[in-house]
């Protein structure tokens, strides 16, 4: 893998790859950037001191509250997600344990998605999916992630390095959010790409990986750059997974060896599709988010406010959050 480094220790990989597309049609030029926000669940949430304080975010299932995300201080007590509430605070006895917040979740997002409309007018997540996508067996929705089609602004912005710090530099300073970055021809292939970033990192760069960006720009190369993801890391369903697995596929380099007639006998036309949008061989066609045109937010007051000096905060947010707002629909009061 041949790479050049651009801003913040972005990663450009040029792998060489030389295989001809397979399609009868031109497919439209695009690239897309991915922001896939790991910790999401959590500091959606906006809770206090998350970094001392051994915090796990829970959703109850069945009779069961099993813990979705873990705060550092929680993770190195030796609690992990998967776990039941329950074992957690065998581990740690004074856990911190909060209910998810779904509504908190999309609000952040599409609040990152508003912001990112300055840049972009593509710009997609999941709860703006086609309706298409979501019955069939393999998932082309975004998780906790934002896609953005960026190709079509790099010369307003001076190229692909400048453009990513501009939004890398406005991300850290306007949202308090981790996120991991990639950008990939087509909308999965960032997506994946960036989900399993830690893939990509040498061990001197994973000290630093949250400043890292792999940026993948001809198609030729996805299957190369691709192919030693997990097949259980890639979003496809359960059982699709279960009988990939049933044949001895571990990752997707294993996918691209098997003949495609035969997986299409014995998984169908859906991961056919599924592999001919990752690769940019057939289109993937996005539903794209539009920004509000008023300002609406609140925020959840985790604990009693007893004076209004304990409001600050709270105000300052809120009158800054609209601030930002106005300037992205260059509007004012």
């Amino acid at each position: 893998m041949k790479t050049e480094k651009l801003h913040r220790n972005t990663l450009l990989d040029s792998i060489d790859g030389q295989e001809s597309l397979r399609t009868e049609q031109s497919i439209k030029e695009k690239l897309w950037l991915c922001l896939y926000f790991p910790s999401l669940v959590l500091e959606a949430l906006s809770l206090p001191e998350t970094e001392l304080q051994p915090y796990v975010v829970y959703e109850e299932t069945g009779t069961q509250s099993i813990i979705m995300a873990v705060s550092l201080a929680a993770y190195s007590a030796g609690v992990e997600p998967g776990m039941t509430v329950g074992a957690a605070t065998v581990l740690c006895p004074v856990l911190i344990a909060v209910p998810r917040k779904k509504k908190l979740e999309k609000k952040l997002l599409k609040s990152v998605a508003s912001w990112l409309s300055q840049y972009s007018s593509e710009i997609s997540l999941e709860e703006t999916a086609s309706t298409k996508t979501l019955s069939r067996p393999v998932s082309l929705q975004p998780k906790n992630a934002l896609l953005v089609e960026i190709g079509s602004s790099l010369r307003l912005f001076g190229g692909i390095s400048s453009l990513l710090y501009i939004i890398d530099s406005g991300l850290n300073k306007n949202f308090a959010i981790t996120s991991k970055l990639s950008v990939a021809p087509t909308p999965v292939a960032s997506y994946l790409l960036a989900k399993n970033a830690d893939l990509y990192l040498t061990e001197s760069e994973s000290k630093n990986k949250k400043n890292e960006v792999l940026v993948i720009k001809d198609r030729a190369s996805l299957k190369s750059a691709l192919g030693k993801i997990s097949i259980t890391n890639t979003g496809l369903a359960n059982k699709v997974i279960k009988q990939l697995c049933s044949t001895g596929v571990k990752v997707l380099f294993d996918v691209w060896r098997l003949p495609r007639a035969g997986l299409g006998r014995r998984f169908g036309a859906e991961l056919l599709d599924w592999m001919d949008c990752l690769l940019g061989f057939k289109q993937d066609l996005q539903v794209y988010y539009r920004a509000p045109e008023t300002f609406v937010k609140e925020l959840e007051l985790l604990q009693e406010v007893t004076t209004t000096e304990e409001l600050k905060p709270v105000i300052y947010k809120l009158v800054n959050d609209m601030i930002r707002f106005l300037r992205e629909q260059d509007a004012a009061i």
